[in-house]
């Protein structure tokens, strides 16, 4: 049986979701800045404070959305005025920096396959050589030009790339799904949806398992977005044909998920707009489990879960949408705990072996075992607009270290 969702709650344009990320971010600043832990300074080790020792900190222009990539002794960062930047892993210093947008990089993540290093920009994807920065490529997705006056390319903004040893996969509107060689950048194959589809279509987050990919694909059902739903693809690895497609049964309008993929087993496991948490077979599409949208406690609104779902050792860690972080375990979609830290992510989450880390503007560090808050942390002594963290953390395991993004900054710190 279908579920509707309240609409009016859910309209997460780029616009919007910025809107909504700034406000939260701001309430949470004003109400929690006594409790934030930062530590500043440009390189070097400034010390403990609250169980986090910075490692360095780089200054580089504006902000950017997209998760670093780390790779061997490097970490290659987006930044706010349409570079990429591979910085020594040790102190930040800048090996090589090679432009490839004329705007900050809204890709939701940089990726690494094929001794190459990919980032989607508003409305292409660039491929640039990983040890020596030169720009090998730059690859436009298939246009998106139902309900739409001028046809345009695919829109790749906050997409969630994936890649593999010799290919990147590319979401974009329209609907699509290329494969991209990783050194020329040509595509291999394109899945895009069927003619008779009315309506507009997108995608933004793919995930490569086995030999499948599989993607997230928002659909309107009217002209306007005011009703929308989701889809869940399979396809096939090598050759981009439709293994299956299933059509979730949450309604809401606008864009109903932007969400990667997840896979455990013999399960990919994906969310909405809503907060409804779905675990589908992998063979076959079926859904094996349901955690339903939350309600938000009394007086607190519900904000549009704009992040994927992350898993780790059996484990599903999901935003609620109401400022509660929940986990689930991947089998049964049985409650782990559930914990309040009172903000909206806007940034897909990362767990280590240790922790789970968050970004709402603010970075939030969590126990992964318990779901204990741990840190939150802002830059003092500047306009509170320029306090927020931009991107999605990345980590290099098993030495602890931490990456992010930030206003004007690339920063790395050692995991508390």
């Amino acid at each position: 049986m279908s579920t509707r969702a309240r609409p009016n709650r859910f309209r997460p344009t780029t616009t919007a979701a910025t809107a909504a990320a700034v406000a939260a971010a701001l309430l949470v600043l004003a109400a929690a800045s006594a409790a934030c832990a930062w530590l500043g300074g440009d390189g070097g080790d400034a010390g403990p404070a609250a169980g986090v020792r910075q490692r360095w900190r780089q200054p580089q222009e504006g902000a950017a959305d997209a998760r670093p990539a780390v790779l061997g002794d490097a970490v290659v960062f987006a930044t706010g005025d349409g570079y990429l930047v591979s910085r020594d892993r040790a102190t930040g210093a800048a090996r090589w920096a090679t432009r490839v947008h004329d705007r900050p990089i809204a890709g939701a993540n940089v990726v690494a396959g094929g001794g190459v290093v990919a980032v989607a920009a508003d409305y292409h994807t660039a491929g640039v050589d990983a040890a020596t920065g030169r720009l090998l490529w730059s690859y436009t997705a298939p246009a998106d030009s139902v309900d739409r006056p001028d046809a345009a390319p695919g829109y790749v903004a906050a997409a969630r790339l994936d890649a593999d040893d010799s290919t990147v996969y590319v979401p974009a509107w329209g609907a699509s799904v290329s494969a991209v060689d990783a050194r020329t950048g040509a595509a291999r194959w394109s899945w895009r949806t069927a003619p008779s589809v009315r309506h507009r279509s997108g995608s933004s987050g793919v995930r490569v398992a086995g030999d499948a990919v599989y993607a997230t694909v928002w659909h309107f059902l009217n002209a306007t977005g005011t009703e929308s739903e989701a889809w869940v693809l399979a396809l096939d690895r090598r050759t981009g044909r439709e293994l299956w497609r299933v059509t979730l049964p949450t309604r809401s309008e606008g864009v109903m998920t932007s969400a990667q993929p997840a896979v455990w087993e013999n399960l990919v496991i994906v969310n909405t707009v809503t907060g409804d948490v779905y675990a589908l077979e992998r063979g076959s599409g079926r859904v094996a489990w349901h955690v339903p949208q939350e309600q938000p406690d009394a007086g607190q609104l519900f904000n549009a879960v704009v992040t994927s779902p992350a898993l780790r050792d059996g484990i599903v860690y999901a935003d609620g949408g109401t400022g509660y972080l929940r986990a689930f375990r991947a089998a049964d979609g049985t409650p782990v705990w559930r914990v309040r830290y009172g903000a909206q992510m806007t940034r897909d989450l990362l767990v280590t072996d240790r922790r789970i880390y968050g970004v709402s503007g603010l970075l939030h560090v969590f126990d992964r075992r318990s779901g204990s808050p741990l840190v939150q942390m802002e830059e003092p002594g500047v306009p509170v607009l320029q306090r927020l963290f931009s991107s999605a953390p990345a980590a290099a395991e098993p030495a602890g270290e931490l990456f992010i993004s930030m206003t004007g900054a690339a920063w790395s710190f050692q995991e508390p």
